[in-house]
């Protein structure tokens, strides 16, 4: 199936090719570049070693402020495409710390300028926060907590508050996990609300983890929580997030380390819809852009970037999915290739270059008639009247 599909799309092209450069009546088209940022991931161990938590930074392209993605020790990090389940944690029984940054992209779908493995108490130190934090944990996290100092407390410090991301390893899985998001949540309130977060600080180069979180915390923080899902049959021990939302996240987040590691094209997906568009069908934003990702990642495409909702590239969505090509003798194919992934769509030659990025794909509403069909079953019986 992968296949036929790769041969009717084609295979990658160099990195500096020509999405729209026959346009515009043989002018050059506009050629737009992928954001650069500072990405970072923190391994958060227990007294013993163990890895319990671990957090996703990703500094905003102008050098201060960003995103959080917290993950858990416990998870997968083939986010259930594999066979075999590897807590992310597993790599930290060995010395070898290749293998864990190995594990890192792996489960995250990004390179990294910073991989590091802190104890609480060193991440604290690398926080560089001042002050106590606010408590507003779940009621479930209290009454399982193992730190039994929790119940009743209404602010913690910064160190009690590292602590608690690498506590309730035993517990089930939502407990932890809850637990730890809290106290994200609760550090970067107090990080926002110091002078820091609103105040212009000089910028300088970004050497360190100790570097990448005081950028960090120079702006505005923001936080993504991905769902988690238990591993059957594993009690609540192991968990998975699903891949197609990660993806989803990175690929908003940092497209210039998104990885590519399939042979095949990149893609960039635009998502211009509203809530308005989507009022009739019930479905969320990052819902439609889920499913899109979901399906073009199923075959081994190499998405890199998606854009939600209306901007500069696509104010609004067209009335049929749009899939950009450089090559105008593909152009035909693409569209029939395509149609089996995304229903309706008209395929041609683009308005502009994104480098690094082979075809550009805007979700039209022919793609919202789309959301519900099962195309698994589609695309193998495709693949197989092709295969001749």
């Amino acid at each position: 199936m992968l296949a036929v599909l790769l041969a009717v799309v084609g295979a990658r092209t160099l990195a500096s090719s020509t999405i729209g450069s026959e346009a515009g009546g043989g002018e050059i088209a506009a050629s737009i570049t992928l954001p650069e940022t500072t990405t970072a991931f923190v391994g958060i161990t227990d007294e013993g070693g163990v890895l319990q938590s671990a957090v996703l930074v990703v500094i905003n392209p102008s050098g201060s402020g960003g995103v959080i993605v917290p993950f858990e020790g416990a998870a997968d990090i083939s986010s259930g495409r594999a066979e075999s389940v590897i807590p992310l944690r597993d790599a930290l029984e060995t010395s070898d710390t290749t293998l864990f940054e190995l594990d890192v992209e792996s489960i995250s779908g990004l390179t990294f300028d910073f991989v590091e493995v802190l104890s609480a108490d060193e991440l604290d130190s690398v926080l560089g926060l001042e002050g106590d934090v606010d408590l507003n944990l779940p009621q479930s996290v209290v009454l399982k907590s193992e730190a039994s100092w929790v119940q009743g407390r209404l602010s913690a410090s910064i160190a009690e508050a590292t602590e608690l991301l690498v506590s309730d390893g035993k517990s089930p899985y939502e407990v932890g996990a809850d637990l730890h998001l809290s106290v994200w949540e609760s550090l970067i309130e107090l990080a926002n609300g110091s002078p820091a977060a609103s105040t212009e600080l000089e910028l300088r180069a970004i050497t360190t983890i100790e570097d990448v979180f005081a950028a960090l915390f120079a702006d505005v923080v923001e936080m993504r929580a991905l769902n988690l899902y238990e591993v059957d049959g594993s009690d609540g021990t192991l968990v998975y997030y699903d891949w197609a939302e990660t993806l989803l996240v990175v690929s908003h987040l940092a497209p210039s380390h998104v990885t590519a590691p399939y042979a095949s094209a990149v893609v960039r997906i635009l998502v211009p819809f509203d809530e308005d568009d989507l009022v009739d069908n019930g479905y969320a934003v990052s819902d439609v852009a889920v499913i899109a990702v979901r399906r073009l990642a199923d075959v081994n495409l190499n998405v890199v970037s998606v854009s939600t909702g209306p901007n500069a590239d696509a104010e609004q969505a067209p009335a049929v999915t749009e899939v950009w090509t450089g090559d105008e003798n593909t152009v035909n194919d693409a569209a029939e290739a395509f149609s089996e992934l995304l229903g309706e769509v008209v395929a041609r030659e683009g308005d502009y270059t994104v480098d690094g990025v082979d075809i550009v794909i805007t979700l039209g509403a022919s793609f919202l008639d789309d959301l519900d069909r099962e195309i698994s079953g589609d695309l193998i019986a495709w693949a197989a009247s092709n295969a001749g």
